[in-house]
């Protein structure tokens, strides 16, 4: 019998919860919990997709939440193609940019990679807000029905979905990464679940794209440990 692939792997967010239970026991204190959950091509991963994450982490621990587990959903292949092919840009097959996900996050004690969204048993590819009401049924169905899902995202896409109103989806919500300094940074709401992650990004982090580490593959180069980290440079190679 051919073992059912899990498209939500709950084993980082299941270890972190019970830790943070004998943690309660000890030393009460009422936390709300949050996992978070991100999408695009991801084609592919890169070091500021990482740290974008670990700032909304600190933001929403900043509002009092407390953080078991965080996603990176890659978009299907039908919307990731059509992407690069009106972009003129190399598509990376959905199984190499899943294994690099998987190897970016490997020694991460909470953040790990969802293959629902890129699943091939979808006829038309699910928009974002069907991957986050996917994430909050599972939670559901794996008896975490109080734990939020808030969607992590760049400027550009909150304000053109007009996010600042939020989702609209019950007990989920969306964080909303800056552009750098100079920028206006929404405003978080915290009775629609919308949140601005307050921490400026460095330089550094602005400056990485997929794009760069595209290019350096065109090149035959090993891709810079600046740009991805170690184990995904080494499978890239």
């Amino acid at each position: 019998i051919k073992k059912k692939k899990k498209m939500w792997n709950f084993e980082k967010l299941i270890e972190n919860l019970k830790n943070n239970s004998q943690k309660q026991q000890e030393q009460p204190n009422i936390q709300k919990h949050a996992v978070l959950i991100t999408t695009g091509s991801l084609n592919p991963i890169h070091l500021g997709h990482i740290e974008m994450m670990e700032m909304a982490k600190r933001q929403l621990e900043k509002e009092g939440y407390y953080v078991p587990g965080g996603w990176f959903s890659p978009s299907h292949k039908l919307y990731v193609e059509q992407k690069c092919d009106s972009l003129g840009c190399q598509y990376i097959p959905t199984d190499q940019r899943i294994q690099c996900i998987r190897l970016a996050v490997k020694d991460s004690t909470w953040l790990d990679v969802s293959e629902w969204e890129s699943s091939p048993s979808h006829k038309s590819w699910p928009d974002f807000p069907e991957v986050v009401s996917n994430l909050k049924n599972e939670l559901k169905l794996n008896g975490f029905p109080e734990i939020h899902v808030i969607y992590v995202c760049g400027f550009d896409h909150f304000s053109k979905c007009y996010l600042h109103f939020g989702l609209r989806i019950e007990g989920c919500g969306v964080i909303v990464a800056p552009r750098g300094s100079g920028y206006a940074v929404p405003k978080t709401n915290k009775d629609k679940l919308v949140f601005a992650i307050e921490e400026q990004p460095t330089q550094q982090i602005l400056s990485l794209s997929s794009t760069k580490v595209r290019e350096e593959m065109k090149k035959g180069q090993k891709v810079s440990t600046n740009l991805v980290p170690q184990a995904v440079s080494d499978y890239l190679a």
